[in-house]
């Protein structure tokens, strides 16, 4: 079940009391796009099993602000508290893994509520799974065989269009290299890869470092469009536009650093469809 609590400062123990206002989920997972408000969600487990069982709780999309779950036993009242978030430091996880992983244990015979306040400026999104350990090693080392893989393929065109550039003299290639780094550096930080690996302790940078690798990365694609096409000669208004677009986009990339992230990512997104369909 889920509860929309908007800028009401509730506490755990006030949201465990009332029993009103919570709806059941009538979607795979919570997804309310971008707005301010704050969600509770939660749900009651049984292990009807002979023996305790060993989980993870996954919640697949790493880009959540501030992330509190309580996990109650409530046949004893024993609780188990997690904090985490894109706005704390990487070491903070239970779980050494990009989103977020919680270790669970289900004593047999025993009930437990599961409690999950969520807040933050990106998208509301919450994809839960609980998963067995062994199945979510399997699954989640494939999908990181996969990634890898792609991300470096797509470096490897990227540093051939570099080299392409040196021997040649065409900025139509150092523009296309620079648009693949820049979609390198969104996937990574779409999938919190970057900021286990390249920037684990700044917590204020990873917001920032979408909003400027997406506008850097659209910024190329118009140039590469530019001169690939040369539309120099060939449809001057057709170049103005996307000379607009490309200084559109260095300027969003530039206050980045001064506006708020919700808004600046709404905007980039809606840069990203106008700049596509452009250079289309």
């Amino acid at each position: 079940a889920v509860r929309r609590t908007g800028a009401l400062p509730l506490a755990l123990e006030e949201v465990l009391a009332q029993q009103s206002g919570w709806v059941a989920l009538d979607q795979p997972y919570l997804n309310q796009g971008f707005q301010q408000d704050v969600y509770w969600l939660r749900a009651t487990l049984r292990n009807s099993g002979a023996a305790p069982v060993r989980g993870l709780l996954d919640i697949g999309y790493g880009l959540l602000d501030d992330i509190r779950l309580t996990v109650i036993d409530l046949g004893s009242g024993a609780r188990s508290d997690f904090v985490v978030g894109d706005k704390q430091e990487y070491s903070r996880r239970p779980v050494d893994y990009p989103n977020f992983a919680f270790p669970m244990v289900f004593e047999p015979g025993t009930d437990y509520r599961l409690v999950l306040r969520i807040e933050t400026s990106s998208s509301m999104q919450v994809p839960l799974v609980l998963w067995d350990t062994v199945h979510f090693a399997e699954v989640r080392y494939r999908e990181a065989i996969f990634f890898g893989l792609l991300i470096g393929m797509i470096l490897i065109m990227a540093c051939y269009n570099l080299f392409l550039f040196i021997a040649l003299k065409d900025r139509s290639y150092v523009y296309f290299a620079a648009c693949l780094t820049g979609y390198v550096l969104v996937e990574m930080i779409l999938s919190s890869v970057s900021y286990a690996y390249l920037w684990p302790t700044q917590v204020d940078w990873n917001d920032k470092a979408l909003v400027i690798s997406a506008n850097l990365a659209l910024a190329g694609l118009a140039r590469f469009s530019v001169n690939f096409l040369n539309l120099r000669e060939n449809l001057g208004s057709f170049r103005i536009l996307l000379d607009l677009e490309t200084a559109l986009c260095l300027l969003l990339a530039a206050m980045a650093f001064v506006f708020p992230y919700q808004i600046m990512i709404m905007v980039t997104a809606v840069n990203v469809v106008a700049v596509s369909l452009t250079g289309y």
